[in-house]
């Protein structure tokens, strides 16, 4: 049995993350419909950007023969950037609370205390 060429593989790999991101996506965005709050906000934006990211790439891949896009002036592959901004994201989500408002369970807002 003969392999697959690589630069197959290697494109069709590509092709299946980029959908696979697109439906991540939309399923994080109906779940953040559901719920409403910044956790499932942030989770839908961590899924945005990894989106982006794998697009960037298979564009890079499929069209500019590997070539990277790079920001002026900055220096920096796009691809990291976007990286950088998912680990936020779900950095940001794993450490919010569950309630809608963002507050630590048993805490209070300092709009909510009455001055005695």
């Amino acid at each position: 049995m003969t392999a697959l060429p690589y630069f197959f593989t290697d494109d069709l790999i590509h092709l299946l993350i980029v959908i696979m991101s697109f439906s991540l996506v939309g399923i994080s965005f109906y779940g953040y419909l559901r719920q409403r709050n910044s956790r499932y906000f942030l989770l839908f934006l961590a899924f945005v950007f990894i989106m982006l990211s794998q697009t960037t790439t298979a564009i890079e891949t499929f069209f500019m023969s590997d070539q990277l896009i790079i920001i002026p002036y900055m220096d920096v592959h796009v691809t990291h950037l976007f990286d950088f901004a998912t680990l936020l994201c779900f950095g940001f989500a794993l450490t919010r609370s569950q309630n809608s408002s963002g507050l630590t369970p048993g805490r209070k807002s300092i709009a909510s205390v009455k001055l005695e």
